[in-house]
């Protein structure tokens, strides 16, 4: 009889779960389930991402090699002056003074958001004010803070090194427009499809670096043109050419200036003095995939620290 009981106790038991699931517990367990499928589609999307990466840095790779054992080829000498009337260097100072003080509330806001996951070693902070979104990535290296702002340094303050950050979609030209003091240039960016220069993105900005509390600071920002009345001017080499009225339009249309606004980080590692944390952030008023920030890290990480990837004949 105790038998019995006891098994029907036991069969009662099993059927009590399913029985006392409330519609709450169920939507529960639904969203656990759901969180669970997206967690890993979200794992293989990043995994996938990876790859495309290595294979767009193994086809940059080619591309420069393939570009550098080309012969020019003949055409019209081109050449262009740019004038400025510089701002004091107090000016522009204070300019410099502003956007590091914003960027540092961002670098040190405990709350941005992340998404948790490491894509060849980089991971990833966010945060949204309004229609901007600030971004950064981060990674740490075997190398020191000091040593790794000055590697940087010597590709970002050089107009023909920087443009290698860019990789070889784009034709990206630089020019200093004015060494403001040793830790200040003026520079003017101008980026185009190769295949249409007159689709041009341009933009008139300060490079500067600074040393901060925590390590050092790389900082980018663009400045209105207008503010130092910045002229691009033709100085000769330029064929007459002799086109009907819409060619005309399509070549004096204008160009369009863009704000940049982007820094680096250079963080101390504490008790670590051979090790810094990289932290490449940035300001934009739409939205930036991932892929293509971790594109410029990847390039920046391929020219100052080594590249990743080795470039083999299968």
């Amino acid at each position: 009889m105790l038998l019995c009981e006891s098994g029907k106790t036991e069969q009662s038991d099993e059927n009590e779960p399913t029985a006392s699931r409330t519609p709450t517990m169920q939507k529960y367990l639904q969203a656990t389930e759901l969180k669970k499928r997206y967690q890993h589609e979200n794992d293989w999307l990043y995994q996938l991402n990876a790859h495309h990466m290595k294979v767009e840095s193994r086809m940059g790779q080619l591309l420069d090699a393939a570009e550098s054992a080309k012969v020019p080829l003949p055409r019209v000498s081109t050449s262009r002056q740019y004038h400025i009337r510089p701002l004091s260097t107090a000016a522009y100072a204070k300019l410099i003074d502003e956007a590091t003080s914003d960027v540092m509330r961002f670098a040190r806001n405990p709350k941005k958001l992340s998404t948790g996951t490491r894509v060849l070693g980089w991971t990833d902070q966010r945060e949204i004010h309004g229609r901007t979104l600030k971004f950064a990535l981060q990674k740490e290296f075997a190398l020191s803070p000091r040593d790794l702002l000055q590697r940087s340094w010597s590709i970002f303050s050089n107009s023909r090194e920087f443009p290698k950050i860019y990789g070889s979609a784009l034709d990206v030209q630089f020019h200093v427009l004015q060494h403001v003091d040793a830790d200040t240039i003026l520079f003017y960016r101008r980026v185009s499809p190769p295949s249409d220069s007159s689709r041009s993105v341009k933009t008139v900005f300060l490079l500067a670096r600074r040393q901060i509390a925590e390590g050092y600071l790389l900082l980018f920002r663009s400045i209105d043109k207008d503010l130092v009345h910045f002229e691009e001017v033709d100085v000769g080499g330029l064929p007459k050419l002799h086109v009907n009225q819409d060619a005309t339009l399509k070549v004096l249309s204008p160009a369009s200036w863009v704000d940049k606004y982007i820094w680096v980080l250079f963080y101390n590692v504490p008790n670590e003095p051979k090790k810094c944390l990289f932290h490449f952030g940035g300001a934009t008023t739409t939205a930036i995939w991932l892929r293509e920030v971790l594109f410029v890290a990847v390039r920046w990480e391929n020219m100052a620290v080594g590249s990743q990837f080795t470039l083999t004949a299968d």
